[in-house]
């Protein structure tokens, strides 16, 4: 579409046991090669979200070891932090997983045109057990001094829920930018669905 372009990067088929690799190196060297060559906005979708903490402490490392990993925890997700931020135009990335949806992003302070945009629409239908609820993201992003960045993060109060769900978007070119409509639908809960959020991409 236009300027837009979009990129599908799989975090999971390749994980490394122990936290070394997420996805191959050839793979994640394209993504790099994508954000850094971007000739006008792009969408990255990948399997969790990238605006979140490292697992820490006693029951992190039991996690980590027993259970799943953050994308944080993996040793490749520097390479992938730097290269959102190297991006010379703005990057919205779409992912799921933890069970609650949530928009945020991450604003390049005096850089118009280099916004990070994390859209979260998880899932459709719960895995058996209580309904997640919208986490605030992490202050920064990254949320650790893993860079020489960081970034100021904003969670949108229209994206905040619990429950099943699911997300529409539409996008829009026009001159300079790509306009974007999103909207979160949730699945029966008594709560009416928000109005439309609009934000642009350049």
């Amino acid at each position: 579409m236009g300027s837009l372009s979009f990129m599908v990067a799989d975090t999971r088929l390749d994980r490394e046991e122990g936290g070394g690799r997420f996805m191959q190196d050839a793979d994640l060297q394209k993504v790099e090669q994508w954000a850094r060559g971007l000739a006008g906005p792009g969408v990255l979708v990948v399997g969790q979200p990238v605006f979140q903490d490292p697992q820490t402490g006693f029951f992190g490392a039991i996690t980590k070891r027993f259970g799943d990993r953050n994308l944080p925890d993996f040793n490749q997700y520097p390479r992938l932090v730097q290269a959102l931020l190297d991006a010379p135009h703005s990057i919205l990335m779409l992912t799921d997983d933890v069970h609650f949806p949530r928009l945020a992003q991450a604003v390049c302070l005096g850089q118009l045109g280099r916004e990070i945009t994390e859209v979260i629409a998880s899932p459709a239908a719960l895995v058996a057990g209580p309904h997640g609820s919208t986490k605030t993201t992490p202050a920064r992003f990254p949320s650790k001094p893993i860079v020489p960045l960081s970034l100021p993060v904003t969670t949108i109060d229209g994206s905040r829920h619990a429950g099943d769900n699911l997300v529409t978007m539409g996008f829009t070119e026009t001159p300079g930018k790509v306009d974007v409509e999103l909207k979160f639908w949730f699945i029966g809960e008594p709560q009416i669905n928000g109005p439309a959020i609009k934000f642009s991409l350049t």
